[in-house]
């Protein structure tokens, strides 16, 4: 009788999680339904359960935007952990002083001041030339895929070697005449830093008399004797992550590529060391998935919401899990979802994505028993206004809600 009435109670208890699921699927896909002049694509997997528990377009190849992040964020981690700190560093020859970037996009011109008041204060008072060595990253400023509309808006930032509150650093004012548009030719010399003014008034304030001019030039192989270090990588990605900062993503990117390949940082070099990451970390085939550059800004991206649950699944059980899990924006609260889901503030933990047609949630959801991994990836709309496209609150934001409670 006992084991009679153990069965019948076990029996009723799956019937009752079946019937949850059930249910919430159901709302899941009519909340997708509804909105069927877009291109919807989503993957829910329970981390109690160990499985998928819906999925709609999952392995359909979606422009990610800015969740391609995720993908940039984890590799960085893998790659060099969440210690580790950009060091600009000044050197010399013996006559001419070499600044040697980085490729830290944390960078400021107080912290190049503070490395020039650092060199007066070791007697040097005396140089040559004053060289800006920006190789660790290539000349190509924009990566594949990016759109000329584009230049100019503060999120397309241009990446080199060497970055200075938030822009590229120049030496000479850019020519504008190499775009078509008008419009576009007048911003340009804006998006850059010329660097030369900076390094001209801080000689001449410290007191550093020099005889020749300030050029481009390798430093390989010198010692340097003055070095500013950036934040600790963790801060770094948790800017990245919250702001949904492009020129952080995309100078990783770079970085990674040559840390891994002793080269100058290069978008193709980039490409190579996520396509191996993918398919040797994530077990992703490489021919099923286009990653061409770290911030999402790249048109020919394409990534399907199953690839992201993996990427997902993954982190989650590294080392580094708790460093990328706080990285990451939350409803209600922090970064590029503050504003967004204030009824459930903290529930949702997720990247955004945003370009023109492309909207995109990814990330995890904290229920009272389990932990979701959930993504949601929409292409092909048409918004009234580009910040807020009506997707947000019909499908990702509608999701969440359903989720979480």
């Amino acid at each position: 009788m006992k084991l009679f009435l153990f069965i019948n109670v076990f029996i009723f208890s799956c019937s009752q999680l079946f019937a949850y699921h059930t249910t919430v699927t159901d709302q899941i896909q009519q909340i997708i339904n509804q909105q069927n002049q877009w291109h919807i694509g989503c993957t829910i997997y329970s981390h109690k359960e160990n499985r998928i528990v819906y999925e709609h377009n999952a392995r359909q190849l979606f422009t990610p935007a800015s969740n391609t992040k995720l993908f940039t964020g984890a590799l960085a981690l893998k790659t060099w952990g969440t210690d580790y700190v950009f060091k600009t560093e000044l050197v010399t020859d013996g006559n001419n002083i070499y600044l040697k970037a980085s490729g830290d996009p944390s960078l400021t011109s107080a912290d190049i001041e503070a490395m020039i008041a650092q060199l007066a204060g070791q007697c040097i008072d005396y140089i040559g030339d004053f060289c800006i060595d920006d190789y660790v990253f290539d000349a190509e400023i924009f990566g594949p895929g990016s759109f000329i509309d584009n230049i100019g808006y503060p999120w397309n930032a241009p990446v080199l070697g060497l970055t200075i509150d938030h822009k590229p650093a120049v030496i000479e004012p850019v020519d504008p005449t190499i775009f078509l548009n008008a419009e576009q030719n007048a911003k340009l010399p804006e998006i850059f830093f010329n660097v030369r003014p900076l390094i001209e008034s801080l000689l001449a304030k410290y007191n550093i008399q020099w005889s020749g001019v300030i050029r481009y030039a390798r430093s390989d192989f010198l010692t340097a004797f003055v070095e500013h270090q950036s934040e600790p990588f963790a801060t770094l990605l948790n800017h990245m992550m919250k702001e949904s900062d492009n020129l952080y993503a995309d100078c990783f990117f770079k970085k990674v590529a040559a840390v891994l390949y002793e080269t100058a940082g290069t978008w193709q070099k980039g490409n190579d060391a996520m396509m191996n990451f993918v398919q040797t970390s994530l077990l992703i085939n490489s021919d099923e998935i286009v990653i061409k550059d770290g911030s999402g800004r790249s048109r020919y991206n394409l990534i399907a919401p199953e690839h992201i649950i993996k990427l997902l699944t993954f982190v989650y059980q590294q080392p580094y899990a708790a460093t990328f899990f706080d990285s990451l924006a939350v409803s209600g609260l922090e970064g590029t979802l503050s504003k967004r889901m204030n009824d459930m503030p903290g529930k949702v933990k997720a990247k955004t994505g945003l370009l023109a047609g492309v909207s995109a949630l990814s990330g995890y959801i904290e229920t009272d028993d389990d932990l979701l991994l959930f993504s949601i990836l929409t292409n092909g709309f048409i918004a009234k206004t580009l910040y807020a496209p009506e997707c947000r609150p019909l499908v990702e934001d509608a999701i969440c809600r359903l989720l979480a409670q």
